[in-house]
């Protein structure tokens, strides 16, 4: 086939076959459409770590400072701002997929646009994973973060109770709530007292599902949804209620495609496997998701890890 690459890495001459398409055209369309659907991560604080040295991130946290009475000629004690670091460290993540000469020649529809919808399923997919696995940052005392019950739906009593522990921590608004397709459609969403806190003024309800999983708002606390959150012992639902863009990170560094030479944030990688007449289509991207409140990652007080 004319335009085929004779190595991994030889981009060909023109823009006629799958090899030359997916890196050019479809690499950016995997990345653009997988940000209109995930859940997580335009809620997370980004770091774009490309181009920085060293393959770790530390992000101080932020003490609370509290304002006093001064006594004349006397300095007063200062606050140590530098009160523990949380680290972010970026690692590969990847998959990889063979695609046959006759999956090529004889699809009813363009492998491309087929590619590039499934992979920006899977990349949100995966970036989500990673963030809900954060579930366990909650501390277990001095007050517990882990609340509800396993067996009892969610409620309007249930937000509020997340709230309340979040806003004695000072956490930052507003509040974001991750739930489990189950723990809305079974539970929240047969709420009476929640529906009715989401309809009154703006009828948010009859508005659907909207981008990036969200379907209401209840004070300052969004709800959204999302089938990646957690599920612990088989049946456990972990939903996490945490501070918008102040509990959780996302670091990240683009990779520079050797067919592009253009940094991205996801590496699409096509050869020609001639003795399995297939196409191999690997896709690479390079970040990490973590808590970025508290000394360790069992001390996130901006987050509040809620089962039922």
């Amino acid at each position: 086939m004319a335009g085929i690459p004779s190595t991994r890495y030889d981009a060909g001459d023109t823009i006629t076959t799958l090899a030359d398409m997916i890196p050019t055209l479809i690499a950016p369309e995997i990345v653009a459409s997988a940000a209109r659907i995930e859940v997580f991560r335009p809620l997370a604080r980004e770091f774009d770590m490309t181009g920085r040295p060293g393959g770790a991130l530390d992000v101080v946290n932020t003490p609370s400072l509290a304002f006093a009475a001064l006594t004349e000629l006397t300095a007063p004690n200062a606050t140590t701002f530098d009160t523990g670091k949380r680290t972010l460290n970026p690692t590969i993540r990847g998959v990889d997929v063979a695609i046959s000469i006759m999956a090529w020649e004889e699809a009813a529809v363009g492998i491309t646009d087929s590619v590039a919808k499934e992979a920006a399923q899977g990349l949100a997919g995966d970036r989500d994973g990673l963030f809900a696995a954060l579930y366990t940052e909650a501390p277990a005392s001095a007050p517990t973060h882990e609340i509800g019950t396993d067996g009892v739906a969610l409620s309007y009593t249930t937000l509020c109770a997340g709230m309340a522990l979040l806003a004695t921590q000072n956490a930052p608004r507003p509040i974001d709530w991750c739930v489990t397709p189950t723990q809305w459609y079974g539970e929240l969403a047969k709420d009476n007292t929640l529906i009715d806190a989401s309809i009154k003024g703006s009828p948010v309800l009859t508005q659907g599902m909207g981008a990036n999983g969200s379907v209401t708002q209840v004070y300052d606390c969004r709800i959204f949804v999302s089938d990646k959150v957690a599920i612990s012992s088989g049946t456990v639902y972990e939903s996490m209620m945490f501070s918008e863009k102040a509990a959780l990170g996302y670091a990240y560094r683009r990779i520079t495609s050797p067919l592009t030479g253009v940094p991205s944030e996801l590496l699409v990688d096509v050869d020609w496997d001639s003795s399995a007449r297939a196409y191999n289509l690997n896709m690479t991207y390079y970040a990490d998701a973590e808590g970025l409140k508290g000394t360790s990652v069992t001390t996130n007080t901006w987050l509040v890890s809620i089962i039922s």
